[in-house]
């Protein structure tokens, strides 16, 4: 899989926030242009950072092609509605969901090699970013003699495509040395039938609502996140204020 770390803004400083972006709606950008991908996946993390105006912002970018064809597939539908749409798009999205995993697990391996220093480092993940983000969690917390943990500041899911299950988070808890956030949207019926179609005995997916843990601090994003928009990628400021990042 294709991935790279890319410094959104000049400002360096001694904490360093690492966003990766997931799928884009059509009020998000057009990913048909493989020129302009790059850019607009790391268009929100750029605002985000000249918005807050601290600390030192990077993306993470994985997956371009795949997020281009799944975003391609949901154009026509203006937005998957229905489970049965959902299963007309499951080989795609499970492109997606696979690459996202492979990417977590390249993410894991540089941030073991400290590749980026030995400063805090906050991990921010939308929509399927947070697949990645999640992924990169889990791949920290199975490394052994606990080489993994402590190597993450804070954590925010937004929208994640990520499991309810509260054994599993626990699991990861002890990698994040601050806070573990799970910023949900109870309405986002997009996420809640692509999420079905390969989780069919899922406890529940995070993106839709609170994890059933103490080790997890959940936060509902809905004021942030414009009706039927989709438009995650631009609540990411509003999100962070919020919760206090």
């Amino acid at each position: 899989v294709d991935a790279v770390l890319r410094r959104v803004h000049p400002r360096r400083g001694a904490q360093m926030f690492v966003g990766v972006s997931g799928l884009l709606s059509q009020n998000e950008g057009d990913l048909s242009l493989a020129s302009r991908r790059s850019h607009l996946l790391s268009a929100c993390w750029e605002a985000t950072a000249s918005y807050l105006n601290v600390s030192e912002w990077w993306t993470f970018l994985w997956g371009d092609e795949q997020l281009a064809a799944l975003a391609s597939a949901i154009l026509p539908l203006r937005g998957v509605t229905s489970f049965g749409q959902a299963l007309a798009l499951r080989s795609i999205w499970t492109r997606c969901y696979d690459t996202a995993k492979a990417a977590g697990v390249l993410l894991a391996q540089h941030l073991r090699r400290r590749g980026g220093g030995e400063r805090p480092i906050t991990l921010l993940g939308i929509s399927l970013g947070a697949r990645v983000v999640w992924q990169c969690l889990e791949t920290l917390a199975e490394m052994r003699n606990s080489e993994g943990c402590g190597l993450i500041q804070d954590v925010l899911l937004l929208a994640a495509p990520v499991t309810l299950n509260a054994a599993r988070w626990e699991r990861v808890r002890p990698v994040v040395a601050g806070r573990l956030i799970n910023a949900y949207v109870p309405e986002n019926v997009q996420l809640g039938a692509l999420y079905r179609t390969d989780h069919l005995t899922s406890k529940g997916c995070c993106g839709l609502s609170a994890v059933p843990s103490r080790a997890v601090e959940n936060y509902d994003a809905t004021p942030h996140v414009a009706a039927d928009s989709d438009a995650y990628h631009f609540a990411v400021p509003a999100v962070l204020e919020a919760v206090g990042l």
